[in-house]
């Protein structure tokens, strides 16, 4: 009997109950900011898909991922902060995720899921990294998955579990049709896919129609004095258009193939924003490649029609929680090696209503991007401790970005001299409020904590030996 039809006890927060296992979709969209949506309050730009799922969904409103992009990404596949797995920067080889990690895949698999991965991998092209070799049935990257494919939005070369295929079109559009067909195939058990985009990263190439449109968009914004951004970035608004609209290309897929009901949709971004924070930023300060919130905070939204209820969850969540999360979703018990590999938990009771007692724990984010043999002369530069609603910051210089913002002074300014300095986050989300002089036992606190976990951390970093 297929699955999709089949009750089976699964266990929700603790509770059993009779309820077929769900499908999971995940969705991660490459720099991409909490603020460019109109649902999250951008004061111009018109994004009615990113719309559409943000009202549907529990949207955690306080979901801390990593600065940059291939670490966030190890640790959605391992549950575990990337340092972890040996992940500390995006090239030089430090992007491959270590081949003994258990990952998300391989945890779903063994839960009898289905499981495909189409788009943007980021966590090694070569050898045993590739996703095939890391749980998926199905993998579908780019040929020089995130290198040469960053730059080459149009008619890409696909790599499907390791077969050259010369494709025709769009990439992220190409990628998301390998996905809907990986979805829509019958089969009897639930399916995992994963589908990762391109875009909107560093606003290489759209559409004419999404340029056409982020125009009419722009010169409307600017006719009301709210634009609030240089017109040379409107390549990368265009490409949010694009992504929404495939966006709901996919959602239409789920609704028309009978699968919405039964598919929880997980919808993350990998950093904090990019080109689109001048223009808006939920007055956080700081972006990709920076330890401020605007560096680390991220959407996650997930939609399960029937079982969640949209609202929104203020508890602090992290990207660690994301595999714990939907093993649990999935009945799959997590055993050695992947009990001790794991460090979040699973916020599924939270999402739920159904837990009032999540705790309050440290999380940790690093900047990272060093060079081979170069750790400890890079462990201040861009780091942060967190604890409830404080974030402990240390921003050694004001030059870890690369000209995402015409606002450096703001977004991409040092800590007080260089040192730490101690914000309430949901006060002070521009973070202009050093607290660690009126709460000084706090911040050495906090302060001997990154000590810990930086020492703690050093036997994990294999592309360091």
């Amino acid at each position: 009997m297929n699955l999709r039809i089949l009750a089976v006890l699964v266990t929700f927060a603790g509770v059993a109950m009779a309820a077929p296992r769900p499908n999971i979709l995940m969705i991660v969209v490459d720099d991409m900011g909490s603020g460019d949506m109109s649902a999250q309050g951008h004061p111009w730009l018109k994004t009615p898909n990113f719309d559409r799922l943000h009202g549907e969904s529990v949207r955690m409103a306080d979901f801390m991922v990593s600065p940059t992009c291939a670490p966030t990404r190890a640790a959605l596949m391992t549950g575990a902060h990337e340092f972890r797995s040996g992940v500390t920067h995006t090239i030089h080889g430090m992007e491959r995720m270590n081949p003994e990690c258990v990952t998300l895949p391989q945890v779903l698999k063994r839960a009898g899921y289905a499981t495909g991965m189409f788009g943007k991998w980021h966590l090694g092209d070569q050898d045993e990294y590739v996703p095939w070799k890391r749980g998926f049935d199905i993998g579908v990257i780019a040929e020089n998955d995130a290198a040469a494919a960053q730059h080459k939005p149009l008619d890409p070369v696909f790599l499907r579990n390791g077969e050259r295929r010369p494709m025709k079109g769009p990439q992220d559009q190409l990628f998301a049709k390998e996905a809907m067909a990986f979805m829509g195939h019958e089969r009897d058990e639930p399916f995992f896919c994963y589908y990762a985009t391109y875009d909107p990263h560093r606003g290489y190439w759209a559409e004419e129609r999404f340029v056409k449109e982020m125009e009419r968009q722009m010169q409307a914004a600017d006719e009301r004095g709210v634009l609030g951004v240089s017109p040379r970035r409107n390549l990368f608004f265009a490409e949010m258009l694009q992504v929404d609209w495939i966006l709901g290309e996919m959602m239409d897929f789920l609704e028309h193939q009978g699968l919405s009901k039964n598919t929880l949709v997980l919808l993350v971004t990998d950093n904090g924003g990019t080109d689109g924070v001048d223009a808006y930023n939920m007055h956080m300060r700081g972006h990709k490649t920076t330890a401020w919130l605007g560096g680390t905070r991220a959407l996650a939204f997930w939609r399960l029609p029937g079982v969640l209820k949209p609202g929104d969850v203020t508890e602090s969540c992290a990207h660690i929680d994301v595999l714990p999360t939907l093993a649990q979703v999935a009945g799959a018990e997590l055993v050695h090696p992947a009990l001790g590999q794991v460090e979040g938990r699973s916020a599924w009771a939270l999402l739920t209503g159904k837990d009032d007692s999540w705790p309050d724990r440290y999380l940790h984010a690093h900047v990272a991007r060093w060079a081979p043999g170069k750790r400890d002369r890079h462990k201040y530069e861009g780091a942060m401790v967190r604890r409830g609603n404080y974030d402990l910051v240390r921003v050694k210089t004001a030059s870890m970005g690369r000209g995402y913002t015409d606002h450096p002074e703001f977004h991409r300014a040092a800590s007080p001299g260089g040192g730490w300095g101690l914000y309430d986050r949901l006060a002070d989300p521009g973070q202009e409020h050093d607290l660690s002089a009126k709460q000084p036992d706090l911040a050495r606190e906090m302060s001997m904590e990154f000590e810990r976990w930086w020492k703690a951390s050093e036997p994990f970093l294999i592309h360091e030996k």
